[in-house]
């Protein structure tokens, strides 16, 4: 029996070539991302000194991809997706190939880093749409829930994987650091490349106003329209709506976590190498957690799955806070902190794109991105000051006590109790 994107139903994942070759490239790019993730702030934070600049490179990037979100998946679900997706991995190859070489001839590094991150967010802000639709395109309605969940494990996978490489890559030096992440873009690339079915869709379509768009204000006013399809059929459903503002308001202080522990580690004297021990452990969290995907989303309701992911979100901060900075008391509370986040994502996602036409995953996935990662650019904006003007025990604190006090608002909302798988 064959679905509306041409895939066989009886075919498993594991045979599906298509969603194996975008997998393996999206395995590449993102252990080249997990790369980046842990040598960026470090070399940010070594050339300036200052904690605030290193949170705030990754807060620019972040806003990158919140502004231009949701025209971002306008595009995706528009034009050609093996188009976007090639061209937008080869635009960040590009930019941080250039920094990688810029750093090996001793260049000036802080301007090169500065524009490799926000050249590179830019270019994934276009390639995360396009890439949901082509999952979507690829995968049929029932294989989602666990297509998702299979993505979410290559995702942790490379972040386990990226930190403990980018902290010896950094003892070859930070241009062979830099120049993995332009690798695994390349490789990305050619994966994509290599993937004979179609991805969807295979032409330009209309955008806006069909009727006309002999103007510039007319054809802005049709794109404006065409994002925001995404958002209200996110914001149609009730249980939908109330999840992702629970996300967006999580997010916070968990990233906030995440950034603050590489930041403080690293101002308290921690090596390099164990500060990427301790982004694996969370790494390996995640790992495990995905595994709940199919076990959590058969016990419990989407409320209470809320409800638990805050509550070890919050006990997993709590942890890292109060035993900060002894490395090897941190390390578990890091695998408690992301346990139960994947098995949440992964039943509201499946849920979300499962409930619409694969026309417009593109625009949902966008704005499922930009709904719940709404205010995340403050996270690594205030983790930088908290530390810059207190120490990282205080920025730790801050953003632990506020997820206790979120987890239990969420705990008493009669709006999450109603909810339900």
């Amino acid at each position: 029996m064959s679905t509306e994107s041409g895939v066989e139903e009886s075919v498993p994942l594991s045979q599906n070539r298509g969603f194996r070759l975008l997998m393996g490239g999206q395995l590449a790019s993102s252990l080249g991302e997990g790369v980046a993730a842990i040598v960026l702030p470090l070399l940010l934070l070594e050339i300036t000194g200052s904690s605030a600049a290193a949170g705030g490179v990754s807060a620019m990037a972040m806003a990158i991809t919140l502004i231009l979100g949701l025209a971002a998946g306008v595009f995706a679900d528009r034009w050609p997706r093996r188009l976007t997706l090639v061209v937008a991995a080869l635009t960040a190859c590009a930019a941080w190939g250039v920094c990688a070489l810029l750093l090996q001839i001793g260049a000036p590094s802080l301007g090169a880093l500065v524009a490799a991150a926000g050249i590179s967010a830019l270019a994934m802000t276009f390639f995360q749409p396009a890439q949901n639709g082509a999952v979507r395109h690829l995968v049929p309605t029932a294989q989602l829930p666990q297509a998702i969940a299979i993505d979410q494990a290559r995702e942790t996978t490379a972040s386990l994987l990226g930190a403990p490489l980018g902290g010896a890559l950094l003892v070859l030096g930070p241009a062979a650091a830099i120049a993995a992440d332009s690798a695994g873009f390349l490789i990305a690339a050619l994966c994509i490349v290599a993937i004979s079915t179609s991805l969807g869709p295979d032409r330009v379509t209309a955008t806006g106003d069909r009727a006309s768009q002999q103007t510039v204000i007319v054809f802005l006013r049709g794109l404006l329209a065409d994002a925001l399809e995404g958002v209200r059929h996110l914001w149609s459903t009730t249980a939908v709506r109330t999840c992702f503002f629970a996300a967006c308001v999580l997010n916070v202080p968990f990233v906030g976590i995440q950034v603050g522990l590489v930041l403080g580690l690293r101002e308290a004297g921690t090596p390099v190498y164990l500060i990427g021990l301790a982004e694996t452990m969370s790494g390996l969290g995640a790992i495990a957690g995905a595994a709940l995907v199919g076990p959590l989303g058969r016990r419990l309701s989407l409320g209470r799955q809320i409800v638990v992911t805050a509550w070890a979100i919050g006990a997993g901060g709590a942890l890292i806070a109060l035993v900060f900075p002894h490395i090897w008391l941190v390390l578990p509370a890091c695998f408690l902190n992301t346990l139960f986040v994947p098995a949440l994502n992964g039943t509201l996602m499946g849920h979300v794109f499962g409930s619409a036409s694969e026309d417009l995953a593109g625009r949902l996935g966008a704005a499922a991105q930009v709904v719940s990662g709404l205010l995340i650019p403050l996270a690594p904006l205030l983790a930088g000051l908290l530390i810059q003007v207190a120490s990282g025990q205080v920025a730790l604190a801050v953003f632990a006590v506020a997820l206790v006090a979120l987890a239990g608002v969420l705990t008493a909302s009669p709006g999450i109790r109603r909810l339900v798988a």
